[in-house]
């Protein structure tokens, strides 16, 4: 990126803990209308379900009052219930609101710092061992209704991050982290493939005898084409017809792009016919 934007970063001093990785390039905060939203859906489903709780003891009282002490449970329980469900709703968008509020990922030169609830942590390019892509288009009727994405990072006994469309241009996110990750995934890769050893991406095996997907092994030499349409991984293989083959959805395969640069080199990638 530009180095006029590099400097141009004003950074909270919470990332002055961050450390060895290099000059700060990108920003990307949690979207305002996220922590408002969730804010004020705190405020409107706590003061609604207070209310709902007053009215429904206010109104079994008077009940009782009239009609007699048995009455009091049964007009308590209905108004009560809906009451505690407003109030759970509000306390999880109050809890969204407080997890997300100052939520931010950083991009550095050597690696990513992320600032959530529990402080500001940090990663070098080479500690992410995978990266799962999600990015789906939505659809009503046929007509198009925005993309959801979601990007996940496997940081090996740390566990993982998800970044979603709570960020903003999280999918300039998702872009980086393919891009500054590839290097280094994609040479491990290549170096078991090499060496012999079998190398998995979730559900999808590589070695040199051929390619699995699941429960199902196809040996190069059988294989027609390996593509990919509509979120989904498909192998086909020669003279199987377009049963004659295996798929996964490529949001549940780590290092996708690996994959792909893999295959592209063993037998081509293409879409048969």
């Amino acid at each position: 990126m530009p180095s006029s934007q590099i400097t141009s970063l004003n950074l909270p001093d919470a990332f002055l803990s961050v450390i060895g990785l290099g000059a700060p390039e990108a920003v990307f905060p949690v979207k305002s209308k996220n922590r408002i939203g969730s804010l004020g859906g705190a405020v409107i489903f706590l003061g609604a379900g207070g209310l709902t709780v007053l009215f429904a003891f206010v109104n079994a009282y008077n009940a009782s009052q009239r009609y007699g002490p048995a009455v009091f449970g049964k007009r308590l329980v209905g108004p009560l219930v809906f009451g505690l469900v407003l109030g759970a709703l509000g306390l999880w968008a109050a809890w969204s609101a407080y997890a997300n509020w100052n939520r931010m990922v950083v991009v550095y030169t050597h690696g990513l710092a992320l600032r959530d609830r529990k402080g500001v942590r940090f990663w070098r390019w080479e500690q992410i061992e995978a990266l799962y892509r999600s990015v789906v288009k939505r659809y009503v009727n046929g007509i198009y209704t925005g993309t959801t994405h979601i990007y996940t990072i496997g940081l090996g006994q740390s566990g993982r991050e998800r970044f979603d469309d709570r960020y903003q241009n999280v999918e300039k996110l998702g872009d980086v982290l393919q891009g500054r990750t590839f290097e280094h995934l994609y040479a491990h890769a290549a170096e078991a493939y090499n060496a012999g050893r079998k190398v998995q991406f979730g559900r999808v095996t590589l070695d040199k005898g051929g390619i699995t997907v699941g429960k199902k092994t196809y040996p190069w030499e059988s294989v027609e084409g390996v593509f990919v349409r509509q979120g989904i991984l498909r192998v086909k293989k020669k003279g199987g017809g377009w049963l004659g083959g295996a798929s996964v959805a490529v949001s549940t395969i780590p290092n996708l792009a690996v994959l792909l640069a893999l295959i592209d080199q063993i037998v081509g990638l293409n879409t048969p016919r």
